[in-house]
């Protein structure tokens, strides 16, 4: 009996499906990672864009209320507290004719505004800014002789000497990730203190 030698036929043998299944796995593993952390970054770079703008329309709004500063209705004066991390003033924000007591503060990571609308005496709280990251003072103080080169006020802030107060704030969304933190500032003259017109 002659024996034919039988060819084999062209294919795969298990072992190679399972080494090239394998190494599919190790890479579609590794682009999956890949696209997973690009897309963190992109959301946490969106969410940081968000929070600097913001953060720019409460600096906006509180420049603005703070520039149109007034003494109260009850004849207190127009400011009523300058810390480094918080500020109190009297100012007409909704166009009422009667002065609002608004208070501006850092809680934790939160700015937030409370306001006092005569003839109610409760404060009303919100936050209008998350994820301050401030170490140093978010509000410093200066004179009326203010040219831009001088050290602020001094603590405990003498509020009759208070003509311009400078804002800066420092936001991130997570400082453990990239990006960066993103400082903001701003100053403001206080136009009913204006001496030298």
């Amino acid at each position: 009996m002659i024996l034919k030698h039988q060819k084999s036929k062209p294919g795969f043998t298990l072992i190679e499906i399972i080494v090239v299944v394998g190494i599919m796995g190790v890479l579609t593993t590794i682009i999956y990672q890949f696209v997973l952390q690009g897309h963190d970054l992109f959301n946490q770079s969106r969410d940081q864009a968000l929070a600097q703008d913001t953060l720019r329309k409460v600096m906006t709004s509180v420049a603005k209320e703070l520039r149109a500063a007034q003494n109260a209705d009850t004849g207190a004066y127009l400011l009523a507290n300058a810390e480094e991390q918080s500020i109190t003033f009297y100012s007409d924000v909704d166009g009422d004719d009667s002065r609002e007591r608004l208070r501006y503060f850092l809680s934790g990571t939160n700015f937030q505004r409370g306001i006092i609308d005569p003839p109610s005496a409760d404060e009303v709280i919100e936050t209008v800014v998350e994820n301050i990251r401030n170490i140093d003072s978010i509000f410093t103080y200066f004179d009326e002789n203010y040219t831009g080169i001088e050290d602020p006020l001094t603590h405990p802030i003498n509020l009759a000497e208070v003509r311009l107060v400078h804002m800066k704030f420092d936001v991130d969304i997570d400082p453990n990730l990239p990006p960066d933190q993103i400082s903001i500032e701003t100053s403001i003259m206080i136009r009913n203190l204006k001496t030298n017109f």
